[in-house]
């Protein structure tokens, strides 16, 4: 049989379409729900599960399996037969267009290479404090496994020799961003070494780079953390740490929770709150919250006790809410760390109980100005709206922003009139 009619033939459409879209029954193996390719607010996209054929009968688009990823997910026909194939077990034949080829190689390079470490993590005498260090931190085997943890030896060779037995050149390496060139010219070494190693996956779970986190003990030079460089297949920008492995759960719960780093997802799921998904460190950025976006219109930030994560995280807040994002905030208690990793090891309850209270942006906000302020001295009023009125130039939505206008108002004992007088140029005409 040929290879796409096998694919088409194993996959559940209704099962892939409702990866990114709430199906509700319809009618025997019909299923039916909003249409992700236009803006509609009665259900015209519709499924048939023994036709195996998707249908809008608001905009007209349709096809099969393939043409639904083909147009989500911005794939050619190539990549979406190659990501069917791998997802229902079924070998395609390689493709010989040159960039898809290049791409191809260079993640079967990091899926080798994710393997390799993690075969080291899981038996490897080298990795015992590996080892000792997860099971410290509460991280488990079966948790591991999951995600993909591994270990890279200390030495300066051990992946590119295994990488080249299996036919991969250095360029190829150095291109995967695994390896790195020697001073003389003569030849390659491992670009990651001693160091615990976190696969990055891109939203279908293919290993596309890498995080190395330093082990306990390493030189103080060291950096604590160690990223893939750019590749062809690797854009820090486009990834969202642990999206393979949240998407049901965004579904489910109808929002994502971004969190900083990668260890934080992970634990995240040690404590069963799996609509999570890592930042890597950086503000959000156009592309990771188009990925958001085919999921749910529901953000939530995750904050500590003080105000330096809402500083950091202002511009991808701002940028959420210029994409219609509806921005939410889950807040750490002052007790239990900096972090949800470190809210976990503490106790799992503190991270469950903040991830389930979320509050509207805006409240955080307004909460965070009047902390500590006397609202009957001039100064702190003052002092209160300079921190407020910025955020309320963010609103779009007229109602919403009279919503917080109003609520301000009350607080400061201040004419809305006047507040609203006072909200950044260029907020009103929005």
């Amino acid at each position: 049989m040929d290879p796409k009619d096998e694919i088409k033939q194993r996959v559940d459409i209704a099962e892939l379409v409702g990866e990114y879209v709430p199906l509700k029954p319809a009618g025997p193996s019909r299923f039916r729900g909003l249409c992700p390719f236009h803006t509609e607010k009665t259900p015209s996209f519709h499924v048939s599960a023994d036709k195996q054929i998707w249908h809008c009968f608001g905009c007209n688009e349709g096809g099969d399996c393939f043409a639904f990823l083909m147009k989500i997910e911005g794939m050619d026909f190539p990549e979406a037969l190659m990501h069917l194939g791998k997802k229902v077990g079924v070998e395609v034949a390689r493709y010989d267009k040159a960039e898809t080829n290049e791409k191809r190689r260079l993640t079967e390079i990091n899926e080798l290479a994710a393997k390799y470490y993690r075969k080291v993590l899981r038996e490897s005498p080298v990795a015992q404090a590996a080892r000792d260090y997860l099971a410290k931190r509460g991280i488990s085997d079966a948790l591991a496994e999951t995600f993909g943890l591994g270990y890279a030896p200390d030495a300066w060779d051990t992946l590119t020799l295994f990488l080249g037995s299996r036919g991969f050149q250095p360029l190829e390496l150095e291109k995967a961003g695994l390896a790195l060139r020697r001073r003389d010219g003569s030849g390659v070494y491992d670009r990651f070494r001693a160091r615990i190693m976190i696969p990055l996956c891109d939203q279908h779970g293919n290993a596309v780079g890498f995080t190395g986190r330093v082990m306990p003990g390493a030189p103080d030079d060291s950096a604590k953390y160690m990223n893939s460089p750019e590749t062809a297949i690797y854009h820090k920008g486009r990834m969202l740490y642990g999206l393979h492995l949240a998407k049901q759960a965004i579904k489910r719960e109808g929002k994502v929770i971004i969190v900083e780093g990668n260890l934080d997802v992970v634990a995240s799921h040690k404590a069963g709150v799996e609509h999570v998904v890592g930042s890597s460190g950086t503000a959000l950025t156009e592309d990771q919250l188009a990925l958001l976006k085919r999921f749910t219109s529901t953000i939530v930030f995750s904050f500590d006790a003080d105000a330096a994560g809402f500083k950091a995280a202002q511009r991808g807040i701002a940028l959420a809410r210029q994409n219609g994002f509806d921005v939410r905030v889950a807040v750490l208690p002052a007790d239990a760390g900096k972090d949800p990793d470190d809210a976990v090891q503490k106790n799992p309850d503190l991270w469950r109980a903040a991830a389930a209270k979320t509050s509207p942006i805006m409240q955080y906000v307004i909460d965070r100005a009047v902390a500590g302020k006397d609202l009957s001295n001039v100064d702190d009023k003052r002092a209160v709206a300079a921190l407020v009125m910025p955020e309320l130039g963010q609103i779009k939505d007229v109602i919403e922003r009279e919503h917080w206008l109003q609520t301000v108002s009350d607080l400061l004992r201040t004419d809305i009139d006047v507040l609203r007088r006072a909200v950044p140029m260029g907020a009103e005409g929005q």
